[in-house]
């Protein structure tokens, strides 16, 4: 009998974020993470009262669907994909029904130069066998994605069969992928700096990042920032760390904000900021399009 996979959500949308914004995506939310991040539009991140978020005031069990939920203003904006309180809106499935249903959400049910499908959660990393398995799927589909997103905190080892399928980087930088004809590989990796309540020392994890980048060169450090001068003063050292180690993505910066009026209180400010920085700054493009509600 084949495997069933816990996930929350299956969706298209464009990519809301980073360096691929505005490019069509296919997503795959896994279930589950290492980090419950309470602490995200918090005064005091490290001091949260978890009666007062939203993921704990939400009677969960007034819900059917995961796409009714409200946003969620306050701590995790996905917690819906880890908390137990959500778990009777997680869905099980084999990897070919996963598969089906994202190929449906596709143009001819078949990727094309220009689609993206991306991982993310929770901690698609917690995932990586079913993740090996939805690829096989979609070997066996003749249907591989030529682009492939991991959205991740950056805090989970990949393992044997993950680094067998996805390859590797050699010196010159080329990436290889035997198992899936040269797929692009990108990682869009976002530390969790103290705004989000999680320790650094579980959090900043330059050795993870290290094997990221042996398997694929290509990627993106994403972080969000509230703009007070110790979260900025994180981002220049949990930036030192990943280049001691030899990844030199490029860096983007994201105003802390679940919704679009969160963000506007912030963005300018952190804006200008990010110009004096000499970083990237990157909108929530999907908060302003759709209101960053479930399923975009």
């Amino acid at each position: 009998m084949a495997n069933k996979y816990r996930y929350s959500e299956i969706f298209r949308s464009i990519q809301g974020e980073g360096y691929y914004t505005g490019r069509p995506t296919v997503w795959y939310r896994a279930w589950g993470c290492n980090f419950e991040c309470l602490g995200f539009g918090s005064k005091n991140p490290k001091n949260v009262d978890r009666e007062k978020l939203p993921m704990s005031t939400i009677d969960a069990t007034q819900y059917d669907r995961v796409e009714d939920l409200p946003v969620f203003n306050l701590g995790c904006d996905s917690s819906y994909s880890w908390s137990k309180k959500f778990s009777h809106l997680a869905k099980h499935e084999t990897a070919e029904e996963i598969v089906t249903r994202l190929e449906n959400l596709l143009p001819d049910q078949k990727f094309g130069d220009y689609w993206h499908m991306a991982f993310t959660g929770g901690e698609p990393m917690l995932s990586q066998t079913a993740i090996v398995d939805i690829m096989w799927t979609f070997v066996d589909h003749l249907n591989v994605p030529k682009n492939i997103t991991f959205e991740t905190n950056g805090s989970r080892m990949p393992r044997e069969p993950f680094i067998d399928m996805f390859g590797y980087t050699d010196e010159t930088g080329k990436h290889f992928t035997p198992k899936l004809n040269g797929v692009n590989l990108f990682w869009s990796c976002s530390p969790k700096l103290s705004a989000s309540g999680e320790d650094w020392d579980r959090a900043i994890k330059p050795q993870v990042l290290q094997e990221y980048n042996r398997i694929s060169t290509h990627g993106q450090l994403k972080y969000v920032v509230d703009g007070t001068y110790d979260v900025w003063k994180e981002v220049e050292e949990a930036t030192r760390q990943y280049r001691a180690v030899g990844v030199n993505w490029p860096i983007y910066i994201m105003p802390v904000g679940a919704t679009v009026e969160e963000q506007e209180e912030v963005q300018k400010e952190i804006c200008l900021q990010t110009l004096d920085r000499g970083y990237n700054f990157s909108p929530r493009v999907h908060c302003w399009i759709f209101g960053n509600e479930i399923g975009t």
